[in-house]
């Protein structure tokens, strides 16, 4: 299972990468899914859009191809897509992130520099939708953690990439692989959320090193985690969850430049679909059968 879901992420990562040299007008979005690089400053001032806790700033220039992006201003700097995305069991959601500005390295402090994943309350962060001023006491989230680990790998330090449930205001069980510095490369973010059951997921991802020019495709971590939650199930038959990421310390470091978000929701197919594919083939069949003789 967790090999099957690692293929699926290096897919989308690879699917991902080769969409970045597309060139992206304003905010492509729909009920099931997102496109936006952040070429115009105003991207991320669209509050139909997105919900925005803390100030942005638009970097001019600092896309892969020349183009914007988008930069954390500051400590604790949250957005999140207000479209609530639902699901049966089967459905699969992706979400998808590019960071031209890497500055990762054991020269900063011992924190958390960066956080995404989805949450159940759109007014408030990833990293705790419990708090803030929009924080509800019993909300949600599935994240994605870095970590900036000076002490680790022999005292030269790396990265430790995190997958940890956050259930009704407290951290579930967390599932950590390290990768080393990559130095000033552009790094991309590729999650993948499986409903397997009513209350239970499949969750991983990959983090891709996209080098200096932001044409490489060298994997450097990947992780899955299998867990249970029967609020987020709930969630995806009622009001929904939401996609959203966030700074924390950045005296930890970096990942800047946001030229790429991307969410995709992939439904399971229903059976009245199945029903319909397979009378297609039959009559395809069919015909083939009577040209033959």
């Amino acid at each position: 299972m967790n090999k099957k879901t690692i293929t699926s992420i290096c897919s989308l990562a690879a699917l991902s990468a080769a969409m970045i040299s597309s060139a992206y007008a304003g905010i492509t979005e729909t009920l099931t899914s997102l496109d936006v690089n952040f070429n115009d400053a105003a991207d991320h001032l669209n509050d139909t859009t997105f919900k925005r806790l803390g100030a942005f700033a638009h970097s001019e220039g600092g896309g892969i191809a020349g183009d914007g992006a988008l930069d954390f201003t500051a400590n604790y700097r949250a957005i999140n897509w207000k479209q609530s995305l639902t699901g049966g069991v089967g459905t699969t959601i992706t979400q998808s992130l590019v960071f031209t500005d890497n500055d990762l390295a054991n020269t900063y402090a011992q924190s958390v520099p960066f956080m995404m994943g989805f949450s159940n309350n759109v007014d408030s962060h990833v990293a705790d939708p419990t708090t803030g001023g929009g924080g509800i006491a019993t909300a949600d989230a599935f994240q994605l953690q870095l970590f900036n680990g000076l002490d680790s790998n022999g005292g030269l330090g790396n990265i430790s990439t995190t997958l940890r449930p956050f259930i009704d205001g407290a951290p579930g069980v967390q599932k950590y692989s390290n990768f080393d510095y990559t130095g000033t490369n552009m790094l991309q973010f590729d999650m993948t959320l499986t409903r397997t059951g009513t209350a239970t997921f499949d969750w991983g991802y990959v983090v891709t090193d996209l080098g200096e020019a932001g044409a490489g495709s060298t994997v450097v971590s990947s992780n899955t985690q299998s867990f249970t939650s029967a609020d987020f199930g709930a969630s995806l038959d009622g009001d929904g969850i939401y996609a959203g990421l966030r700074s924390t310390n950045q005296a930890s470091g970096l990942v800047n430049g946001l030229d790429q978000w991307s969410v995709n929701v992939v439904p399971v197919p229903e059976p009245r679909a199945y029903a319909l594919l397979a009378g297609a083939l039959a009559l395809i069949s069919v015909m083939i059968r009577r040209r033959s003789s």
